[in-house]
């Protein structure tokens, strides 16, 4: 499969391929290139990472691949949410923060890749300080939800790392099954979100990546 959905057999896109997928398909390609074939010798691994990074519009994440390039674990630059009165069905309250990796750098390509504006990033705070100003804003009696299983995946994996206390995580949600679900009954593929948006007759509206908007 490939994330712009080009790929095979499904022609699934980004969103609706599972992230260890798309890492397995980097290593993979990554291993072949810098292998010797039968049909040809293997390629240096910068070259080998300058064709994945060349592909990662068409093929591959692109977040993935830097990652994979600099062979470091993924830390959260920001943390996007919105609250929703399920009794009125309406947004009633937004919450955006940008967090500042412990290099105290994000990269320029990451920037462009989220639309991380100068200005915003003079206010990027550390993770425990965001996650802190998170856990604060969601209060009580709430339901945490998100589109897939990433999103708890690397926040629970980034608070162990740096000790962050996760006492705050709690009635979490992967509501990605249940509208797909009600879309699309009887399917058991997995929904993407720009395709939920589509078949639930909803304009997208925002940039796609960034926290926010997603």
């Amino acid at each position: 499969e490939r994330v712009d959905g080009h790929g095979y057999p499904r022609g699934l896109k980004q969103g609706e391929i599972h992230e260890y997928a798309q890492i397995v398909a980097i290593a993979d390609v990554y291993d072949a290139l810098t292998s010797v074939r039968p049909h040809r010798n293997r390629i240096k691994p910068s070259e080998a990472l300058e064709f994945l990074m060349a592909s990662g519009s068409t093929h591959f994440d692109l977040e993935l691949v830097k990652r994979f390039r600099k062979g470091q674990p993924s830390e959260i630059v920001e943390i996007g949410a919105c609250r929703v009165d399920l009794a009125a069905r309406s947004g009633t309250r937004q919450f955006q923060i940008y967090v500042m990796p412990q290099s105290g750098h994000i990269p320029k390509s990451t920037r462009t890749f989220i639309g991380i504006s100068k200005s915003a990033l003079e206010s990027a705070v550390p993770f425990a300080e965001a996650i802190r100003r998170f856990a604060d804003w969601i209060g009580g009696g709430c339901y945490l939800c998100s589109w897939g299983s990433d999103d708890r995946f690397h926040l629970i994996d980034e608070c162990v790392r740096k000790n962050v206390p996760l006492d705050w995580f709690n009635n979490y949600n992967d509501v990605q099954r249940q509208i797909g679900a009600v879309l699309r009954p009887g399917v058991k593929e997995q929904l993407g979100l720009r395709q939920a948006l589509e078949l639930a007759g909803i304009e997208p509206v925002g940039k796609t990546h960034r926290g926010i908007d997603d």
